[in-house]
């Protein structure tokens, strides 16, 4: 039996969705997935602070929260749009939808959320279910004007990890392009790279699908070489299968941070519609990240704690 409660977390309006296996939480500020739990077993990073750290719009993501899963739309990067209609619209880093509040409607056994963009017409919505010990999300992305515009989408996935923690990919996802490389472990953005093990800038085998040990400051993000096809992502330890659309949503970039970027130890897989963290990169690399005029883009995504 799933049921859906009201009520505080970390200072902040909560709506738990709860059934035998797993609880999640989800906050208004965001948008915001903020806690995943099994038991006593959280599968998604938490910020130390005891209180929720709100967002502000236009703020760098790192000053604020940096915990869960926040959705990044229309840009994980900041940048100004380049052509067309909206050429010369900033779009904030990140995105903005996690950095607004969110209309959340509880059902009876459901949870349904939405918000409008600022710089950009579009609305996003979400409807978070479970399904035993999964939570499923299902995902409308609206473009409101007879005008194309760039926008992607992907999932940020803060994972509360370990040195045991492993990323499983298909085999057939063998090459990896780096998108940020804060010590020029990986030779720097545009690199290349074979997975899930590679050969580091200091020419040591260096293994791509974990975290460095603690404390040594690396913080590298990369995404897949072409579509994931399989639609699916396993995690060990902690034990979590991430599923998407493999049509609609078929990139993945993955975030490893062994407290190089605030002093955090975590990864953030994150299923996405276009790569390189931007539209505007994802178009000089050949990839598409534009929403057609008055259209509409739906798909799913889901996270099985094992």
């Amino acid at each position: 039996m799933v049921t859906v409660e009201k009520g505080m977390f970390r200072g902040t309006e909560a709506f738990f969705l709860k059934n035998d296996s797993i609880c999640v939480t989800l906050l208004k500020s965001g948008g915001k997935v903020a806690s995943i739990l099994k038991g006593d077993l959280e599968y998604l990073y938490q910020n130390p602070s005891p209180e929720y750290i709100y967002p502000e719009y236009e703020k760098e993501f790192g000053s604020l929260d940096c915990s869960g899963f926040d959705d990044m739309v229309p840009t994980i990067n900041a940048e100004y749009v380049s052509d067309g209609v909206f050429a010369g619209v900033y779009l904030p880093d990140h995105g903005e939808v996690w950095a607004l509040e969110w209309k959340v409607d509880p059902g009876e056994d459901f949870l349904e959320a939405a918000v409008h963009g600022v710089r950009l017409p579009y609305m996003i919505r979400k409807k978070l279910r479970l399904r035993e010990n999964t939570l499923v999300i299902d995902y409308e992305l609206e473009n409101m004007t007879e005008f194309a515009f760039p926008c992607l989408w992907a999932a940020h996935i803060l994972i509360k990890a370990s040195q045991e923690t492993r990323i499983v990919l298909p085999e057939e996802n063998r090459r990896v392009i780096v998108a940020f490389d804060m010590h020029s472990k990986l030779n720097g953005f545009g690199a290349v790279h074979s997975w899930p093990e590679t050969t580091s800038k200091n020419g040591d085998l260096y293994f791509i699908d974990r975290l460095s040990q603690e404390n040594s400051g690396v913080c590298e993000k990369f995404y897949f070489d072409g579509p994931c096809k399989g639609g699916e992502i396993l995690l060990e330890n902690p034990d979590m299968r991430i599923r998407f659309d493999p049509e609609l949503t078929p990139y993945v970039g993955v975030w490893l941070n062994a407290n190089g970027y605030k002093d955090q130890y975590n990864i953030a897989v994150e299923p996405a519609s276009a790569p390189m963290d931007s539209p505007e990169t994802a178009k000089q690399w050949g990839y598409n990240s534009l929403i057609g005029p008055m259209s509409k883009m739906s798909w799913s995504m889901e996270m099985e704690a094992s």
